[in-house]
């Protein structure tokens, strides 16, 4: 968490402890996680991300392994479908649960027709209509979904199973507290 805070002292927070305890149960040096970070970091400097989030997709690669210029161009080829089919994912925490849907090895094709199903099927949902979850809350909870939809019915190691269910469980308590900081600064402007 140090090293991370020493690199981007303005985008690390609190909310990159949990992050930070992941790593370290993993085999690599902090020095090389460091880096690893910081690579695909830079790799996403012009995605339409916002800043605190790509620290946050950075974080996730480098929990596994594999190629981080495959895992980033896969999101990149996953957010292009989406847009292609007239959906637009959110650049913001929502962006954590579709980090660990793209860790898991499935095509990009059948993921986002997946993600249009489910989209489909929570729309005429009781909480997301007028006053409810937005259009691209709606498509992260449709990644969330899927992550634990895809883990649970193949044959991914229990490891990365595991590690997606947890990240898909951090983006939910990232969205809860940006929901809550939304919602103060809105009390806290009315009166």
């Amino acid at each position: 968490y140090k090293l991370m805070k020493k690199e981007h002292p303005f985008i690390t927070g609190s909310e990159d402890s949990i992050f930070a305890i992941l790593l370290a149960f993993s085999d690599k040096k902090d020095e090389e996680i460091v880096a690893d970070v910081e690579k695909i970091f830079k790799e996403l400097k012009e995605d339409d991300i916002e800043t605190n989030c790509k620290q946050t997709v950075a974080l996730i690669f480098s929990l596994t392994e594999g190629d981080y210029l495959e895992k980033c161009n896969k999101l990149r080829d996953v957010l292009a479908e989406l847009k292609r089919n007239d959906r637009k994912y959110s650049p913001y925490h929502e962006m954590g649960a579709l980090a660990g849907l793209v860790l898991l090895p499935v095509d990009t094709h059948t993921m986002v027709q997946d993600m249009l199903e489910v989209d489909e099927f929570l729309s005429d949902k009781k909480d997301y209509g007028f006053l409810g979850f937005t259009k691209k809350e709606r498509l992260s909870h449709a990644a969330m979904i899927l992550s634990g939809y895809y883990s649970n019915n193949n044959n991914f190691t229990v490891e990365v199973g595991s590690l997606v269910s947890v990240i898909a469980l951090i983006a939910v308590q990232e969205a809860a507290l940006f929901g809550a900081i939304a919602a103060g600064v809105v009390v806290g402007a009315a009166h």
